[in-house]
């Protein structure tokens, strides 16, 4: 249901971020809806998922790396007596 109402705002040429992309089963969905000029990126804060993602589309359809991409993303921010410490790390699977 929820990619039925997106397939009427997303086409040819759009640009996503899925956040939490785990197996990337969604990413890849995304990436068929955005056709062949757009633009996916799927993020995940655990490195052996976005690894897991990524290899899972380069199985199911390889044809899709072309337009989307997986990185690992960390991301800690804490607030100790309103002091803020943010760490933000990016690797970006090949």
């Amino acid at each position: 249901m929820a990619l039925e109402q997106l397939e009427s705002v997303l086409g040819d040429g759009a640009k996503v971020l899925d956040v939490g992309s785990g197996s990337g089963y969604l990413t890849a969905v995304l990436a068929e809806l955005v056709g062949g000029s757009g633009r996916v990126i799927g993020i995940e804060r655990l490195q052996q998922l976005s690894e897991f993602g990524r290899r899972n589309v380069e199985k199911g359809n390889s044809d899709l790396l072309a337009r989307l991409k997986f990185v690992y993303v960390r991301l800690l921010i804490l607030f100790p007596d309103l002091e803020i410490f943010i760490e933000w790390k990016i690797n970006e699977n090949p």
